[in-house]
């Protein structure tokens, strides 16, 4: 599998809780959110692009995922490769070591 960055569109509610919202042009609004994932790529298919977060690593006796999502292939704005980095003593990193 390879590391990814999933640029896509998706649905959201308009209003808070669920809550009655008067119909007018000012409550809507022609608009998505655009979000972004980041995982492993499982499943580069023609309708869904299927990535895991999380996993157990290729040295593990079996080979597990969590928070694995289906994403629409429609929805993918661009789908990004992203380098993993292995050997973390030696990378420039933005986090600072604890004091």
């Amino acid at each position: 599998m390879r590391l990814v960055l999933v640029e896509w569109v998706d649905s959201h509610q308009v209003s808070a809780g669920g809550v009655w919202t008067e119909l007018g042009a000012s409550t809507l609004e022609d608009k998505a959110l655009t979000m972004h994932s980041v995982g492993w790529l499982a499943i580069d298919g023609e309708h869904a692009k299927v990535i895991v977060p999380h996993h157990s690593g290729e040295h593990s006796p079996t080979m597990q995922g969590a928070g694995i999502m289906s994403i629409p292939a429609r929805s993918v704005i661009r789908l990004v490769n992203l380098e993993e980095v292995r050997d973390f003593a030696t990378s420039p990193s933005s986090c600072q070591a604890p004091a």
